[in-house]
Order: structure tokens, then C-alpha cells, then sequence
């Protein structure tokens, strides 16, 4: 079997907050805190302050109005630079921001 680096780290931090939880033990995995939205994308904002900003490179979006039923959506993909919840510093990251506004 193939060993993936870090495996161990995630197996201590779910023994941490289960029975038998070690003393000194690395946290547990959380739930991340809530966040806010830049309206056109450009930022994830966190309540503890920390801020993630994204740059759109490409794009996809489609708008349909059928009377009754309306959607606007867009996807765009990018990069990611800042900090994550807890103000941990983000080296690169690649991903996609998602706006759907729909009247059903």
C-alpha cells in the first residue's frame, strides 16, 4: 500500500477530539467559521478577519429568462492568494467562485 504524506497528521486530529483523545494532541478538523462574498467575486472575507482575494482567468456563465423561471449564473475559475480562516497564508491556489442568482 501506497503511503500518502500527511496521512498521519489527519488520523491524530480525528483521534483528538473522539474518545480516548490524547493530551496534547493536534486540534480536531472544524467547521470553517462563517465568510462573506465580494459581490463581484474578487474576495472571501472571514469573521476572524482573514481574507482571501481571487483573480478570474476564465469563465463560464449562462443567463436564461423563460418568464416564470429566470437563472443567472456565473463560474469563474482563477487563482486564489491570501489567508485562509485563521490567518493561515495560502502558498497558491486554483478553484472556482460560483454566483446563481434563479427565480423558480
Amino acid at each position: 500500500m501506497r503511503e500518502v504524506p500527511g496521512a498521519d497528521a489527519v488520523e491524530e486530529a480525528g483521534a483528538a477530539s473522539g474518545p480516548g483523545a490524547r493530551a496534547g494532541a493536534p486540534p480536531a478538523i472544524a467547521e470553517t467559521p462563517p465568510v462573506s462574498f465580494a459581490e463581484d467575486l474578487s474576495w472571501v472575507r472571514c469573521v476572524d478577519g482573514s481574507e482571501l482575494h481571487f483573480r478570474a482567468e476564465a469563465q463560464r456563465r449562462r443567463s436564461d429568462n423563460l418568464v416564470l423561471l429566470a437563472s443567472d449564473y456565473q463560474a469563474p475559475f482563477g487563482s486564489f492568494s491570501g489567508a485562509l480562516p485563521g490567518h493561515v497564508p495560502l502558498a497558491h491556489g486554483l478553484g472556482v467562485m460560483e454566483h446563481h442568482r434563479a427565480r423558480w
